[in-house]
């Protein structure tokens, strides 16, 4: 082979993880020509092959050669990484990792996921050890706002960020420590709330976290997540302000003021970042859509394919449900594509992109929006005008799309025991129900989506609202809430909503410390190291 068939062969096998063939080749390469990419990939194969002496050899004799090529340092880094801290077979390992840490910057674009791993790798071995109170320290070196949201997919499973793994750890801990209550009180403080929405608050919290015989370390963290967040906001004012009084209104700015108008407002004012990686590890397989469900029944015409992800039973009532709707041609899929399909009315007064439009056999069009939400929310019974809004616009406001009616599926999900392949219980996210409902032109419908628009248009044009602050704040409400690390009006101390909205300075808050509690821990592991 010549030297660019090497590269690229060499690269490819690299890419798709073999690397013992991938190490033959850049061996080969290293033979012809010694440059410092070529010697760089060498060590980097020889790394992830687990040959670390090689890869230290050849990095040593690098470093003679190349002293000044920075890939080199951060791949003996992540060589330090690889052989000394990430599977625990070092005695020495919290010393390494502390050297680690001390030639790496977590700020640095490259060295930054270093640091990242070599502290929660740490931190997991000091839980093991049962050294909480070290790995509560090793917890506080980390600036969350720079750990990666992202998960990743193994198998057919998603494991969780980093992110999630750090929020977790630190839950683990200031469980084990007897310091969640005292960091709750401190959060509630120093977000000022008042004193009758930190007891309603704090109980909330307390009672969806406690079990009988433990803490759920797995939703502690979601809330501390949500706290650490909302400081970071606050301090370092990290947020985008996208406000606009002469932007279009939209449709999902119809819902988002039926389900809260400070959401509304917020939401006018700042770009918030979609946050659905949280439960993504947690979902039994990947999450399906209809998009997916129809997909799949058009492969083979199986109800049971399309539903085998899930307990619902396959029955009469389901394909009579569903029949129609996997048999209509999907026009408009804003779900599962990037690039959003939008619509305006005729006076271009109005925006939206519904999250599928569908033409049935008959040739009727039909709208069609699909919602996920647990088995024991509040619209388990009955669907909310905030998101029925959103068809009653489609239907009423869109003349080009020629809709005839829509459809609102909500996707019921429980949390499951499943038993692993090494015996352990785990708890999943599973589908567990659904609910069809159709929606169709009619005057009741039609009143309520003009009064929607007269109540967003009234507060776009004012850009001031008066509200009852006791009422617009509920526990259960605005901690499942998208904005809630952006909302004042959670602390029961304001009254008025105003656009542009901006946000309160925090509370400076004397740390305390508390002494063990007896509480037990959720010890299910669902982290993947």
């Amino acid at each position: 082979m010549t030297i660019s068939e090497l590269k690229n062969t060499a690269k490819q096998y690299k890419n798709a993880g073999d690397f013992d063939k991938s190490m033959e080749l850049y061996e080969e390469l290293w033979a012809q020509e010694q440059n410092e990419w070529n010697g760089y990939f060498l060590a980097q194969v020889y790394r992830k092959s687990n040959n670390f002496q090689k890869a230290r050899d050849l990095h040593n004799q690098l470093a003679q050669r190349y002293p000044n090529f920075k890939p080199l340092k951060t791949d003996r880094l992540w060589l330090d990484y690889s052989e000394k801290i990430k599977d625990w077979d070092n005695s020495n390992l919290v010393s390494d990792a502390k050297d680690i840490l001390s030639n790496t910057n977590q700020y640095d674009q490259y060295e930054g996921n270093i640091y990242i791993k070599t502290v929660l790798s740490t931190v997991r071995y000091l839980c093991y050890k049962n050294d909480h109170s070290d790995a509560y320290e090793w917890l506080l070196k980390l600036d969350q706002s720079r750990i990666t949201n992202t998960g990743f997919l193994y198998g057919e499973q998603w494991y969780p960020a980093d992110r999630k793994v750090y929020f977790i750890r630190l839950a683990d801990v200031l469980i084990i420590l007897g310091k969640y209550v005292d960091y709750i009180n401190e959060s509630f403080e120093k977000l000022n709330f008042s004193p009758t929405k930190t007891r309603q608050f704090k109980s909330h919290l307390i009672d969806s976290i406690t079990y009988d015989d433990y803490i759920s370390r797995v939703k502690l963290a979601r809330y501390i997540k949500n706290f650490q967040e909302e400081f970071e906001l606050r301090e370092k004012k990290n947020f985008k302000k996208i406000y606009n009084p002469n932007k279009t209104i939209s449709v999902s700015n119809l819902s988002q003021y039926l389900f809260c108008p400070v959401s509304f407002a917020i939401n006018e004012t700042y770009e918030i970042d979609a946050n659905d990686t949280w439960e993504k590890d947690e979902w039994l397989g990947n999450r399906r859509n209809y998009s997916d469900r129809h997909r799949l029944f058009n492969q083979n015409q199986e109800y049971q394919k399309a539903f085998d992800d899930t307990d619902i039973l396959v029955s009469d009532e389901l394909k009579n449900d569903f029949g129609h709707l996997f048999k209509s041609k999907i026009l408009v899929d804003n779900v599962s594509k990037h690039l959003l399909q939008l619509f305006t009315d005729s006076h271009k007064s109005i925006v939206g992109a519904p999250d599928y439009i569908l033409e049935n056999s008959n040739g009727n069009k039909i709208v069609l929006t699909e919602k996920f939400s647990s088995i024991h929310s509040a619209d388990s019974q009955t669907p909310f005008d905030s998101d029925l809004v959103k068809h009653f616009a489609y239907l009423e406001k869109f003349d080009q799309t020629n809709l005839d009616f829509g459809y609102f599926i909500t996707w019921y999900w429980e949390l499951i025991d499943i038993e692993t392949n090494t015996g352990r219980v785990k708890k999943k996210i599973k589908i567990t129900s659904y609910r069809l409902v159709k929606v169709e032109r009619n005057n009741s419908n039609s009143n309520k989506l003009n009064n929607a628009l007269n109540r967003v248009k009234s507060i776009k044009s004012s850009k001031s609202m008066l509200i009852d602050a006791d009422k617009i704040s509920y526990a259960n409400k605005c901690f499942n809430c998208s904005v809630f690390s952006y909302c004042n009006h959670k602390t029961g101390k304001y009254d008025q909503i105003n656009l542009p909205y901006e946000l309160t300075d925090l509370n400076k808050v004397q740390r305390t410390e508390s002494k063990k509690y007896d509480n037990e821990i959720d010890d299910d592991d669902d982290l993947p190291f």
